[in-house]
């Protein structure tokens, strides 16, 4: 028979909602003269012990069917319409909702809050809760409720938000849609356009309230960057490939040949562009939508290209016409467009009606 757990809000409740959750079992605490687990008898011919079964018990809540009708528009569609089998049973006195998916931790604050028992209501909740909270928050239609204890328990949580792409990023994006955070959410977005190598949505472990547009804009804005960046170096090489010389120092010492060396110059500026560019796989360029290639990548393996001018290492009688090691700006113009990139990324969170 399961495990059983009743939590009462309202001891005049006329609503069941229904949950399951995992048991955690005790940790068995081994002592030092304790018999070392025979390996060969646990697993006999090859064969892996099994796993041992999840146990579960129910959680049953009885709350007010009139609170929950006042916060948030899904129940009161749920529980006044005589078209759900919910309404018909509690216009009859009482009902019971399954609610198999939702988090009991999670409903149990909100259904403190909503009861007003506000003594009972953490004043800290680590993110896994208040990730699944906003997920409630989402589903339930709810947020106008936790106003108030969402700033409290994010003040803390806040200095915790991610710095780059791990586990931790999705969940806070989903935080950030719900109870609408414009700097969290634009910091967000930023990382996981930098850092996401593609389809970022597949990295999700649990349904999580983010608007699939997010996603989408967010690779778009990937590969915008990802085309500007083979773009530049592509125009770099296009530039010294053909057309006239770039290079046009002219006091050059020990001779009088200008012409040659400038278009030795020029030959360096390309031969050593097309090795470190090639060498990076930046060149020949890729094609969207550039699948497993990050932009913070991309910028890194650019920025750090070798490429060396004759200018670069030649006796100048005039030392103010060339910078040593410029290589001409090429370099420059690659850092330009790597800033200009950086600078536009981030989204608006006001741009997406349905956060």
């Amino acid at each position: 028979m399961m495990e059983t757990e009743t939590i009462t809000f309202d001891s005049d409740g006329d609503l069941l909602l229904l949950l399951s959750c995992a048991v955690e079992e005790p940790e068995v605490e081994l002592s030092n003269d304790s018999a070392p687990v025979d390996l060969e008898k646990e697993s006999q011919d090859g064969e892996e012990t099994p796993p041992t079964p999840i146990r579960t018990k129910e959680v049953r809540m009885l709350v007010s069917s009139k609170h929950l009708i006042h916060v948030s528009v899904v129940f009161k569609a749920m529980l006044r319409n005589q078209n759900f089998k919910e309404g018909v049973e509690l216009a009859r006195g009482k009902a019971e909702v399954p609610l198999p998916d939702d988090d009991p931790t999670a409903l149990r604050i909100l259904l403190y809050l909503i009861h007003h028992n506000y003594r009972k209501v953490p004043r800290e909740v680590d993110l896994k809760t208040m990730t699944n909270i906003a997920i409630l928050a989402d589903k339930y239609q709810m947020t106008e409720v936790l106003y108030t204890h969402s700033e409290i328990w994010l003040k803390e949580l806040k200095k915790t938000v991610p710095t780059s792409l791990t586990d931790d990023l999705l969940p806070w994006l989903a935080i950030s849609c719900v109870f609408s955070l414009p700097p969290e959410f634009k910091h967000l977005t930023r990382i996981a356009t930098m850092e996401s190598s593609g389809f970022l949505e597949e990295q999700l472990d649990q349904e999580l309230p983010i608007p699939n547009t997010v996603f989408a804009v967010i690779d778009t804005e990937r590969q915008r960057g990802l085309s500007e960046m083979f773009a530049v170096i592509q125009q770099s090489i296009d530039k010294y490939q053909a057309g006239p010389v770039n290079c046009q120092t002219k006091s050059f010492r020990h001779t009088d040949d200008v012409k040659k060396l400038n278009y030795a110059c020029d030959g360096s500026v390309l031969g050593t562009l097309l090795k470190n560019a090639a060498d990076k796989g930046l060149w020949p360029s890729v094609s969207p939508p550039y699948e497993g290639l990050t932009l913070r990548m991309v910028m890194k393996k650019a920025q750090s290209l070798n490429i060396t001018a004759l200018c670069d290492h030649a006796q100048l009688k005039n030392e103010k016409e060339y910078e040593p090691g410029s290589n001409h700006g090429v370099k420059a113009t690659i850092t330009a467009t790597v800033k200009k990139i950086k600078a536009g990324l981030g989204l608006n969170i006001r741009n997406f009606k349905s956060v």
